[in-house]
């Protein structure tokens, strides 16, 4: 039985359609159509019901998932096992990360372990949250450094190490009418023309659950590409946001921006080393994860 088609299987299966799972596979619907046919004619079963162009998961896809799960991760396992007996001296540390944590706080935790491992190759990426557990998900990284993510803490199949507490602070011009307040709520904000990241950020995500269970509701909103286009449009007086404080701290001591903590919301989140319950460490790799914890 062919592992690819086992894999794509599982994704079919997570995306509940042929189309969604095609997006995320890369590939075109009648290719992956093909290879869940010759699954079940392998298995001698159906695992979907079809109607038209519309697939229904049906009991025997249901236990065929569990199964294919466990292999899938054993087949991994059994790849990088092999890897480290063939490899006894070619380790190499790797994995995702979000922007904030790859721009801010990856770099010293980088620095540490270069002046201790110089030669041990770490290669890495910075993207979106979901891009980086999709890459998890298929083995293609060892392990991720992202913020709190609650789908994802709330999955057994990954251990989740928190490492840091990310504290975030109302970030506005130096010569806002909010500049003038004594005192500043978070329901206040809503009258003024609000900057947040692209709708796959994470911390566009946070943001919008923390102003949801605070009630506010915002009146103008403008969508940037990321954190560091909300900075720089609220520097040129575009808007206003809400945004870490590492982010911000060196930008309020020039007096380009004014940061302020709102009287009725403490807004943190947890940052964490997330990876597969089953996952095998290197040494490399632990101490490497270590630095994290030491920032």
């Amino acid at each position: 039985m062919d592992i690819q088609k086992i894999s794509s299987f599982c994704t079919v299966y997570e995306c509940g359609s042929i189309s969604k799972a095609s997006e995320k596979l890369f590939c075109s619907q009648p290719a992956l159509s093909k290879q869940i046919s010759s699954l079940e004619s392998e298995l001698g079963y159906t695992l979907f019901e079809r109607n038209g162009k519309k697939i229904t998961i049906n009991d025997n896809a249901r236990v065929f998932y569990r199964f294919a799960k466990n292999l899938l991760n054993d087949y991994a396992l059994l790849k990088r096992e092999l890897f480290i007996l063939n490899n006894p001296t070619h380790h190499e540390v790797r994995f995702g990360t979000t922007n904030f944590i790859g721009t801010y706080v990856l770099p010293s935790v980088l620095k540490n372990f270069k002046m201790h491992y110089s030669t041990t190759p770490v290669n890495f990426i910075v993207n979106f949250l979901p891009y980086i557990m999709d890459m998890l998900d298929n083995d293609l990284i060892n392990f991720a450094v992202i913020p709190a993510s609650d789908e994802i803490l709330n999955n057994k199949k990954y251990i989740c190490d928190a490492f840091l507490e990310d504290e975030f602070v109302l970030v506005v011009p130096p010569n806002h009418p909010l500049t003038e307040k004594e005192s500043i709520s978070i329901k206040d904000i809503a009258e003024y023309t609000f900057l947040i990241s692209q709708e796959q950020s994470a911390t566009r995500q946070f943001i919008s659950k923390t102003l949801r269970n605070h009630q506010v509701q915002l009146q103008s909103t403008i969508n940037m590409d990321n954190i560091n286009a909300i900075k720089h449009g609220i520097i040129n007086g575009i808007g206003i946001s809400i945004l870490p404080k590492e982010q911000v701290k060196k930008d309020e001591q020039f007096g380009l921006l004014k940061t302020y903590k709102f009287n009725d919301a403490v807004i943190k989140r947890m940052l964490y080393v997330v990876y597969k319950n089953k996952h095998t460490f290197l040494e490399e790799e632990a101490i490497f994860i270590k630095q994290f914890i030491k920032h």
